[in-house]
């Protein structure tokens, strides 16, 4: 694991939502049977992280919003995440947490 990521915090009320991305898919548009998902920079492209700074940044958010093997790994290895709570989308892995 290479441990960088883009993390971009949104901040609206009481609510954090946290945006994170592997490193390698800002940019990129994933295809998969019929659906395009575009990893855009406007939305993930805020800061590139170390591993222990993202891990801050996804505790942090009441609503995180994850796309990328590594991160999801990293969520599912601190329990955020459950497993059956995981998309793919062309191979890679979305997953979404909200804290109510």
């Amino acid at each position: 694991m290479r441990g960088r990521f883009w993390v971009k915090v949104f901040r609206r009320g009481g609510h954090v939502l946290v945006a994170i991305c592997d490193e390698e898919l800002i940019g990129k548009t994933l295809r998969d049977e019929g659906m395009n998902v575009e990893v855009r920079r406007s939305f993930y492209g805020g800061r590139n992280l170390g591993l222990d700074d993202t891990i801050k940044a996804l505790k942090e958010g009441t609503v995180v919003n994850l796309m990328g093997n590594e991160i999801v790994s990293v969520a599912l290895r601190l329990r955020l995440v459950h497993p059956e709570a995981i998309v793919k989308i062309a191979n890679v892995a979305h997953a979404q947490i909200v804290h109510l």
